[in-house]
């Protein structure tokens, strides 16, 4: 769960020049560019961020709560740090789960809020409610509110566990560089197009980067995981045909070993039933024995590879079930054709065999 819709947002990347745009022109022209876009067909919602999740750039602050004693030097709580625009948690899918979100009257000139993650609020107020309690920013010494929780976002990268992370007001705290995400009501014909347009008639000397899908940012920062995990799933796909091509052989290779057996066996009246019960029991013997040196061996193997292994235990239970019993269905579908044969003969071919 990444804490976001990918699908249906496209973003893309701003850069106003400091020495044109001061902190009230940024904030202005970045609100009459959502309005610009809230207005084109086809979007349901638009926002801004200073970080885009899995993008590029990522700022780290501490902090200080001033209701508790001052923490020694390093040892303040850090958490991840968003500009945001009103608009911002709707175009992301990102649920309000306490309080609010960001409003538009979050200005200048009125109480300073911020809004925070799940995971902050579980880390820093374990056993109480943030909304309400108040942060001092190492950047200034000015009390920001806390005014609500949301859901939590996988921000750095997919396979990292989630950080803790607070949203500013971004008329409050001003950037210029500011990530714009917008929701789409479906695939809208020439909306890139639209969107570099809106920006154009604000400013047309601004250049737009890194414009593109959020899935597409998302499955670009899973492409080489998910290429080694193909390959790897490719060559354990192969390798289960193989045992299967020589189970089969092996099997079949014993049952014409055991011809004349098996048609005395028939002749002294013994069912296809049996016949059947014979050849399958005495090739499934070693297999189980390799089932159970290869769970042994699992086992063991399993706090090797713990490094390695996202949100999965080493001791899988679904794993240790799934993989034995498909390994064991295709045995027994190895063994089918041979063991099949192995009941139509008849004592006069086993005569005729030997």
């Amino acid at each position: 769960n990444l804490g976001f819709q990918a699908s249906q947002v496209q973003q893309f990347t701003l850069t106003l020049p400091p020495e044109e745009y001061g902190q009230e022109q940024t904030v202005g022209f970045y609100r009459a560019l959502e309005d610009r876009i809230a207005a084109l067909p086809g979007v349901r919602a638009v926002g801004m961020n200073s970080g885009s999740p899995l993008g590029r750039t990522h700022t780290t602050i501490s902090f200080t709560i001033p209701s508790r004693p001052e923490p020694a030097p390093g040892e303040e709580p850090v958490w991840l740090v968003r500009r945001a625009t009103p608009g911002y948690f709707a175009s992301m899918g990102i649920p309000i789960l306490r309080g609010r979100g960001i409003d538009p009257s979050d200005g200048p000139g009125n109480q300073q809020v911020v809004v925070i993650s799940q995971t902050a609020a579980n880390q820093f107020w374990p056993n109480e409610d943030p909304v309400g309690q108040q942060i001092v920013m190492d950047e200034d010494d000015l009390p920001w509110a806390i005014v609500g929780v949301v859901g939590d976002v996988r921000s750095l990268d997919v396979t990292t566990k989630v950080e803790p992370e607070a949203y500013f007001p971004h008329a409050q705290w001003s950037q210029n560089t500011m990530t714009v995400e917008v929701l789409q009501a479906g695939a809208v014909p020439g909306l890139a197009a639209s969107l570099r347009q809106a920006v154009q008639d604000l400013d047309p000397k601004l250049p737009l980067y890194w414009m593109e899908s959020l899935q597409d940012r998302v499955d670009e920062s899973t492409a080489s995981d998910r290429f080694y995990l193909i390959l790897l799933g490719s060559f354990a796909a192969l390798a289960l045909i193989l045992a299967s091509v020589g189970l089969y052989g092996v099997v079949a290779y014993l049952v014409s070993r055991r011809t004349r057996e098996i048609g005395i066996r028939v002749a002294m009246g013994a069912s296809r039933r049996s016949v059947l019960r014979l050849v399958v029991g005495q090739s499934l013997g070693p297999v189980m024995a390799g089932l159970a040196l290869g769970l042994v061996s699992a086992v063991a193997g399993g706090r090797v590879l713990e490094s390695l292994l996202y949100e999965v235990e080493p001791l899988d239970p679904v794993t240790f079930v799934a993989v034995p019993l498909l390994l064991l269905g295709v045995t027994l579908a190895a063994m089918a054709l041979p063991a099949k044969a192995a009941t139509r003969i008849s004592p006069t071919e086993a005569i005729r065999v030997e």
